[in-house]
Parts: structure tokens; sequence; C-alpha cells
């Protein structure tokens, strides 16, 4: 087993200093892609402006017990961050991503789905994130609060062998909703 070093996995990196820094009743937050990240439209996947960044929500926006650090990472509807793995895959691995997902008070239809995908875009394990479901392969998150999810590849096959991989963390919320993310970790077995 093996940890495999993500950029800054729980968005403490960045401060609250500089240009582009809001301080309201909602908290701090910084807009723009979170150091060691990639944020990208999540329809075509080509990289958008704006859409995220890194927060540090008050108690009216998130339950600040739901997550570690203060600050957590921010993205709008129809909008995805990533991060490429380590290297490319091996046939036989396995590969366990942990990942912490907040759902912004008052949002409706919270829809986010975390995955692991090969280069090729095949979707190697994926989860599913919603405010309300009667699908038990879908992890409920209430308003305002935080869930924390693991999915694990299975043993990689001989055709994605020596292919990259990446972390994807899709938010397909209506307009207008946030999903924050926290505690990124990433294991593989060897």
């Amino acid at each position: 087993v093996k940890d495999v070093a993500l950029a800054n996995a729980g968005f403490e990196a960045e401060d609250f200093t500089g240009p582009g820094v809001t301080s309201n009743g909602a908290g701090v937050r910084v807009a723009g892609t979170p150091e060691g990240w990639e944020l990208a439209v999540a329809t075509n996947g080509n990289l958008a402006l704006g859409g995220g960044g890194i927060w540090d929500p008050s108690t009216n926006v998130m339950d600040v017990a739901g997550h570690d650090g203060s600050q957590a990472a921010y993205i709008s509807s129809n909008r995805m961050l990533r991060q490429n793995g380590d290297g490319p895959l091996a046939e036989g691995n396995t590969y366990a991503l942990t990942v912490t997902i907040g759902n912004r008070a008052q949002n409706n239809d919270f829809d986010v789905t975390v995955r692991i995908v090969a280069e090729d875009g095949s979707v190697l394990a994926e989860t599913h994130l919603m405010d309300a479901s009667l699908d038990p392969n879908v992890t409920v998150v209430g308003s305002g609060e935080w869930a924390t999810v693991t999915l694990e590849t299975l043993p990689v096959n001989a055709m994605y062998d020596g292919m990259g991989y990446r972390i994807e963390i899709v938010n397909a919320t209506p307009s207008g909703n946030i999903a924050f993310i926290d505690n990124v970790s990433l294991v593989k077995t060897i």
C-alpha cells in the first residue's frame, strides 16, 4: 500500500491576502483555481475561468465540524476540479480515493460525482452524492452538511497498463449551487 502524493489535498496552501479576496457573512473566499489543481467546465473538459476557488465558510454556509482545517475548495455548478495521478497505471494495482464533499446550505438538487479516470476517458471507479435519493448506491448529503466517501478501482486491467490517470470531482448541480471539497487522499495497492 502506498500513499499517492497529491498537491494541496487539504486546500490549506492558499492564503487570503491579495486581490480577489471576498470577506462577508458567508466567510472568506478567493476565486480561482486552487494551487495544484485544474478547474474545468464539466461538460466538455475545457479549462474555464471562475466557478471555483478556496473558501473558509462561516457556520451559516456550512457545518465547520465536517472537515479538517478551516479552508476547503469550492466549485460552482457545471464545474470540475481535477488532478493527475502520480504516473502511469499498473496492471493489477488498485487505487482508492477518499474525499470529503460538502453541500452548501440552501442548495437545491445537489448532484456531485467523484471518479478516477484513465487518460483515455474510461471511468475506473466513481460514486455519486446527492441531497436526496432512494438509490442505495448514492451518498445523501443534506444542506450544510459534509460526507466522506471512498471509492476503489478493481485491479487495473492490462488494457490500461501504462496509461496516465486523474481524479475528478464534478458538480452537476443546477445553476448557482456550490459544492465544497476537502481532505482528498489517494492510495494505491501494488
